[in-house]
């Protein structure tokens, strides 16, 4: 798993398995815990769920 934070104006965390997404959130102002606990969070949703959170631009899918 691949964590990585980016900022251009707005800015961007996010965790990737490999090449897949796992999840995208604005962390603008968020502390690195709290990044870290939302993103573990979405994590164990896609996990069980196989579900992919895109929270940037507002979408989520299935992998299933």
């Amino acid at each position: 798993m691949t964590v990585s934070t980016q900022g251009y104006g707005v800015t961007v965390s996010a965790l990737q398995r490999g090449s897949q997404m796992v999840c995208m959130i604005q962390s603008d102002g968020m502390s690195f815990d709290k990044i870290m606990n939302e993103l573990e969070e979405l994590a164990k949703r896609y996990h069980e769920e196989g579900i992919v959170t895109d929270e940037v631009n507002g979408s989520e899918y299935c992998i299933w």
